[in-house]
């Protein structure tokens, strides 16, 4: 009898324990969600005014997104960055960046994201002088 009631004891216990780790994970990860939030926003908040404090917003968002594995979440902090050195005229880092933003936004299966990312993508290549890489990249888009 005794072992029975240790036994159940012992699984009651497992239970509680089991249950509080599920809720910190929960919460750690709707944390972690609020605050990506806040650093990509910031980061197109600081877009203008301070496109390298907006930069180092957009990375924050990014490492959060990466240990969320999360890949719309990094898709979407990939095209923050990418804007933020399209108009610090940094076209290779833009271009570099949008392309990331491009692979993990198909990830998600999201045609609109991506087709989004692929028209940005095209303006970049556009101003950077590459035509022929916009107008494939546009049509890919499209």
């Amino acid at each position: 009898m005794i072992a029975i009631f240790r036994k159940n004891v012992l699984l009651a216990v497992l239970c509680v324990v089991c249950q509080t780790s599920f809720a910190q994970r929960t919460w750690d990860v709707k944390s972690s969600r609020n605050a990506f939030q806040s650093h990509l926003h910031a980061g197109y908040k600081y877009l203008n005014p301070d496109r390298e404090r907006a930069l180092l917003e957009f990375q924050s968002a990014i490492q959060i997104a990466l240990e969320l594995d999360d890949n719309e979440l990094i898709a979407e902090g990939f095209a923050g960055a990418a804007q933020a050195l399209w108009y610090a005229n940094d076209f290779r880092g833009a271009i570099d960046s949008m392309e990331l933003s491009v692979q993990y936004f198909r990830k998600t299966s999201s045609v609109e994201d991506a087709s989004g990312a692929l028209r940005m993508l095209s303006n970049i290549y556009d101003e950077h002088g590459d035509y022929e890489k916009a107008f494939v990249t546009i049509r890919e888009g499209l």
